[in-house]
C-alpha cells in the first residue's frame, strides 16, 4: 500500500514532471541559436538556426560546406556549453551534426584504512544532433540528450550503495519545408520524444551483502508533437507566418509498484509573426504568442489534480545593416500577465486556485551586432546594453547600487559580451 506521503509527493512530482518535459520539448529548445535571434526575440535568423532544422535545412545551401562554433550558446543547458556544428550537401543530399554541451570530470576518493572508496560524476550536460535532407525536402532529425549532475557509487565496509540521477532523452522528428494545402505554403513537422527522469531525481541501490534495497524516484516521459509555419505572405516586403502545432506528453514514475499515479498534458502553442522590410537597411518585426496547455495528474485511487494554463506574449524586434560589414541587432520581449488555474480533488473533495496577477508582466531587453567581414564568415554577437540599461522588470523599485555610476558602466561595456563564429564555403 502506498503512504499518504508518497501519494502528496508523487502528485507534486506528476505536475513537475509534465512542466519539465514541456520545457525539453518546446520551451527549452536544444537546438542551435545564433546571437542574432537571441538579440532580435526570434524575429530574424541566419544559417545557424536553420542547418539543423528539419524544415529550414534547404535554405542554408553550403556549396562545399557550413561550420559553426560558439560558447555558451544553448539555453536549453544549465552549464556552459561548447558548440560545434558542421554541414554539408552531397548532390542531392544533406547532412548536419551538432554538439552542444560540457563533459563533467570523474572523481574517485578512495581510504583504505576506513575501508570507503566513493566514485563521484561530475556535472555532465550535451545534446548530440544529426539531421539528414533529403532532395525532395524532407528532413529527418535525431537528438540525444544526456546529463549527470552528481551520480555516485559508495562502497563502506562490504556495503555497497549506487545513485544514479542521470537524465537522457531521444528525439525522433521529420518535416518539409514546404507543402501546398488550399493555396497555403506550409512547412509540417511532427516529433516524438521519450525522456528518462526529466526531473533530475535519484534510482538508490543499496547493497548489503545481505540483502538489497531499492528506492526509484524517477519518472519517465513519452510525448508526441505535431504543427507547421503557415506562410501567410503577401509582398516580398512584408513576410507573415502563422506558427500552429498540438502537443502530448504522458509521464509515469519509473518505480512499477507506484500503481495509479500518471501525469499528461495536452499543450496548443500558437504564433503569429510579421516582418517588414522597410528599407535596404532595415527590418522590423512583431511576434504574438499565446501557449495554452491542459495538465491531467493521478496519484493513487483518490487524488486527482487538473491545471490549466494561458500564457501569451509579444515582442518586438529590429536589424539595420549598417552595409559597413556590421549589423545591428536589437529586441523587446513584454511577458503579459498569464492565466493559472489548478483543481485539485482528494477523496471526492476539491479545492481550487486562480491567478492572473499583474505582477507577472515583464520587460525583457536583447541587443548584439552581427560582424560580417566576408561574405563566408560571421562573428555573430549578444551585447546585452539594453538590458543593463533598462533592466528586466517593468517595477519602479531601484536599489541603490544601480546609481553608481562605474557599476554602470561596468555593465554596459563587459558584462553579458558573447560571440559565435559561423563559416560558409
Amino acid at each position: 500500500m502506498i503512504s499518504i506521503k508518497k501519494i502528496i509527493s508523487t502528485t507534486a512530482i506528476a505536475v513537475l514532471s509534465v512542466s519539465l518535459f514541456a520545457q525539453v520539448t518546446s520551451d527549452l529548445d536544444i537546438a542551435p541559436s545564433s546571437k542574432t535571434a537571441e538579440s532580435t526575440q526570434g524575429l530574424f535568423d541566419t544559417d545557424v538556426d536553420n542547418f539543423m532544422s528539419v524544415t529550414s535545412w534547404s535554405t542554408v545551401k553550403p556549396e562545399k560546406f557550413f561550420g559553426y562554433f560558439g560558447i555558451g550558446n544553448t539555453p536549453a543547458l544549465d552549464l556552459t556549453s561548447y558548440d560545434f556544428g558542421f554541414a554539408k550537401q552531397f548532390s542531392k543530399c544533406y547532412w548536419g551534426t551538432y554538439f552542444s554541451g560540457n563533459l563533467g570530470p570523474v572523481t574517485t576518493t578512495k581510504n583504505t584504512a576506513a575501508k570507503t572508496e566513493t566514485t563521484t560524476n561530475g556535472s555532465t550536460e550535451f545534446v548530440f544532433s544529426n539531421l539528414f535532407g533529403l532532395g525532395n525536402g524532407a528532413g529527418i532529425g535525431v537528438d540525444f540528450y544526456y546529463a549527470d549532475k552528481d551520480s555516485k557509487k559508495e562502497v563502506i565496509d562490504d556495503a555497497k550503495t549506487d545513485t544514479d540521477k542521470r537524465i537522457w532523452a531521444l528525439q525522433l522528428s521529420a518535416g518539409l519545408n514546404e507543402y501546398t494545402f488550399k493555396k497555403f505554403n506550409l512547412a509540417p513537422y511532427a516529433k516524438v520524444i521519450y525522456v528518462m527522469n526529466p526531473n533530475g531525481d535519484s534510482k538508490v541501490v543499496t547493497d548489503t551483502g545481505a540483502t538489497t534495497d531499492t528506492n526509484d524516484d524517477r519518472w519517465w516521459a513519452l510525448g508526441l508533437e505535431a504543427g507547421a509555419d503557415v506562410d501567410l505572405s503577401k509582398s516580398e516586403a512584408v513576410a507573415q507566418t502563422l506558427s500552429l502545432a498540438a502537443g502530448f506528453a504522458f509521464a509515469k514514475p519509473a518505480d512499477s509498484e507506484i500503481k495509479d499515479t500518471n501525469s499528461s498534458a495536452l499543450s496548443l502553442p500558437v504564433s503569429y509573426k510579421v516582418v517588414y522590410k522597410a528599407t535596404e537597411k532595415l527590418g522590423v518585426g512583431v511576434l504574438f504568442k499565446a501557449d495554452t496547455t491542459m495538465s491531467f495528474g493521478k496519484s493513487g485511487e483518490d487524488v486527482n489534480t487538473f491545471g490549466f494554463d494561458f500564457v501569451p506574449a509579444i515582442s518586438t524586434g529590429v536589424t539595420f545593416d549598417t552595409q559597413k560589414k556590421v549589423i545591428l541587432n536589437a529586441g523587446v520581449g513584454f511577458a503579459i500577465p498569464a492565466f493559472k488555474y489548478n483543481k485539485r480533488t482528494v477523496d471526492g473533495d476539491s479545492n481550487s486556485t486562480y491567478n492572473w496577477n499583474g505582477s507577472d508582466a515583464s520587460l525583457n531587453f536583447t541587443s548584439g551586432f552581427n560582424f560580417v567581414p566576408t561574405k563566408n564568415i560571421s562573428v555573430d554577437c549578444s551585447w546585452q546594453i539594453l538590458n543593463n540599461l533598462f533592466g528586466t522588470d517593468t517595477t519602479t523599485d531601484v536599489t541603490e547600487g544601480n546609481y553608481n555610476f562605474w557599476n554602470t558602466v561596468n555593465n554596459v561595456l563587459v558584462h553579458k559580451f558573447t560571440f559565435a563564429v559561423s563559416v560558409k564555403f
